[in-house]
């Protein structure tokens, strides 16, 4: 039997934060030292954050990210466009977070595959329905986490 991953919803504290992503992607570029790049950017308070908790959030969000991409794809977010930046940041979330991951491989591959380029509220709704067959972690969610998701 195939051991299914349970689903991580943290997501939904941390949209794509593309500017935010960047700004760390940069930072550790140069440091190369995740406890540097922190204490730098909760330092000159580059997120913006006024409470901490917030801050550690998002930047345990962003940092799970960035550390799913590889070397080359690293280099590529590095030197890349703005536009270019964001595929990549889409990349690595779809990396990260089974739940995005089975979305994009289930329904939105097969979408494309059949050029159906209109995603539509019900395709959502039968893959969220399918997936609590399967993972009743889905079932408690709360309806904000829901919302979000």
């Amino acid at each position: 039997m195939v051991q299914k991953k349970k689903y991580n919803f943290s997501f939904t504290g941390a949209a794509a934060m593309v500017s935010e992503t960047l700004l760390i992607a940069d930072e550790y570029q140069q440091l190369r030292d995740w406890d540097k790049v922190k204490e730098y950017v909760e330092g000159k308070n580059l997120l913006n954050k006024i409470k901490k908790s917030t801050f550690d959030r998002e930047f345990r969000e962003i940092r799970k990210r960035i550390e799913k991409l590889t070397p080359l794809q690293m280099q590529l977010l590095w030197q890349s466009g703005r536009e270019e930046a964001k595929q990549i940041i889409f990349l690595a979330i779809v990396k990260l977070y089974p739940y995005i991951h089975d979305f994009v491989v289930e329904v939105l591959l097969n979408k494309w595959l059949v050029f159906d380029r209109v995603l539509q509220e019900h395709d959502y709704n039968t893959f969220f329905n399918h997936k609590t067959l399967i993972h009743p972690e889905l079932e408690s969610l709360t309806d904000s986490t829901s919302n979000k998701v």
